[in-house]
C-alpha cells in the first residue's frame, strides 16, 4: 500500500534550474502536498509554478472561468485522477471542505468567532473612547484635587451620585416643616419638587452652590463673595471671580456683561451689602444669604474632553464607591 510522503521529492534540479513541465510535490500548508509544474522560466518566482490540476485543465478542458478554480472533489490534493478534478467557487469550496471535515469545519467556525468577538470589543472600546466619554461627565473635587472616575451621561447624574438631591431634599422638607407646622400636605409638595430636581437643571445648578430656588447668575455673585470672606470685594475683582466660576461651571455665557452682573447685583436686596469707599464701591455678601445657604456639591461636573486641559494637571483619578457607567477614558 502506497503511503504519503512526508517531505516534497527531491531532484536533481533545483528549483531555479528545473526544465518546463518538471513536476515536483510541496507543502500545501495544511498537512497536504500538492503537485507543481513549472510553466515558466522567468518572471516573478510564484508565477513560475502553478497546481498541477490547474495545469492539467487548461491544457484538455480550457482555461478556467474567473471566480472559479480546480478543485480535489475527495479533498485529497494528491488525487489528480481527471474524474477528481471539478470547478468550484470560492463559496463551493467552504461547502465541500464543511462536508469532508466537519471537525476542522467546527473548529474555523470557532476561531473565526473568537476572532469577530476580538475585532468587536477592540472597536466598541475605540468608539467608546472617541464618540461617548469625550462627551461624558465626570465629577471633579478642586478643593481635593481628584477626579472621579464615574462617567455619566447627564450632568445631574454626577450631582445625585453625590448626595446633593438628598441634601436638598431634607433641607425643602425642614423648610416646610418650619413654614407649615404640622401640615403634611406642604411637606408632599415640596418632596414632589425635589423628586422632580433632575429634570429641572437650572433649578439644580444654583442648588449646588448652595443657594437653591435662586438663578445661576445670583447663586455664583453670592458664592464668590462667601468666598471672599469678611474684607468683600470690589465691583471688578467680583465680576472676574464671577466669570471665573462660570467659566469653571461650563456655565454659559462665561463672557458676562458689565450690565447683567450689575442688575443681578442690585436685584439681590439685602443678601448683597454695598459699602461706598471712596471712589469705589466694596461688595460683601449679607447675613441672610450666609443663614440661607445649604450644603451644595463639593463636585463640579466636567466633559471628559476638557479632562487633558492644563488646569488638571495633577489632579488625581479615582475611583468612588458609586455604581458608574465606565471608566476613565479621557
Amino acid at each position: 500500500m502506497a503511503t504519503a510522503r512526508s517531505s516534497p521529492r527531491r531532484t536533481r534540479y533545483s528549483r531555479a534550474e528545473a526544465p518546463l513541465e518538471s513536476v515536483r510535490e510541496r507543502d500545501a500548508g495544511n498537512g497536504q502536498l500538492v503537485r507543481m509544474v513549472k510553466v515558466r522560466m522567468d518572471g516573478p518566482t510564484g508565477l513560475r509554478w502553478v497546481p498541477f490540476a490547474k495545469w492539467w485543465w487548461e491544457r484538455n478542458r480550457g482555461p478556467v472561468p474567473p471566480g472559479k478554480r480546480v478543485c480535489h472533489a475527495d479533498g485529497n490534493l494528491m488525487n489528480d485522477d481527471p474524474d477528481n478534478l471539478v470547478l468550484l467557487t470560492p463559496g463551493e469550496v467552504f461547502q465541500l471542505y464543511h462536508r469532508l471535515d466537519p471537525e476542522m469545519s467546527r473548529r474555523n467556525h470557532a476561531a473565526c468567532g473568537r476572532s469577530a468577538a476580538a475585532r468587536n470589543v477592540a472597536a466598541g472600546v475605540a468608539r467608546r473612547a472617541t464618540t461617548w466619554l469625550p462627551w461624558s461627565w465626570y465629577a471633579v473635587d478642586f478643593a481635593g484635587r481628584e477626579i472621579h472616575n464615574a462617567p455619566r451621561r447627564k450632568r445631574w447624574m454626577v450631582y445625585a451620585d453625590h448626595g446633593l438631591f438628598e441634601r436638598l431634599a431634607g433641607h425643602l422638607q425642614a423648610r416646610a416643616a418650619a413654614a407649615k407646622a404640622g401640615d403634611t400636605a406642604a411637606a408632599a409638595y415640596v418632596l414632589t419638587q425635589a423628586d422632580r430636581l433632575p429634570r429641572y437643571w437650572r433649578w439644580v445648578r444654583p442648588a449646588s452652590l448652595g443657594w437653591p430656588g435662586l438663578n445661576c447668575m445670583s447663586a455664583c455673585v453670592l458664592a464668590a463673595l462667601a468666598d471672599a470672606g469678611g474684607e468683600g470685594s470690589a465691583a471688578a475683582d467680583l465680576l472676574d471671580a464671577v466669570r471665573s466660576m462660570r467659566e469653571l461651571f461650563g456655565w454659559s455665557p462665561a463672557r458676562l456683561e458689565r450690565g447683567v452682573f450689575y442688575s443681578c447685583v442690585s436685584s439681590m436686596g439685602e443678601w448683597v451689602v454695598a459699602d461706598r469707599r471712596g471712589s469705589r464701591t466694596v461688595y460683601s455678601i449679607g447675613p441672610g444669604a450666609l443663614a440661607a445657604r445649604v450644603d451644595g456639591s463639593r463636585v463640579v461636573p466636567v466633559r471628559g474632553r476638557h479632562l487633558g486641559h492644563a488646569r488638571f494637571e495633577g489632579f488625581a483619578k479615582i475611583t468612588p464607591p458609586v455604581p458608574a457607567e465606565g471608566g476613565f477614558n479621557a
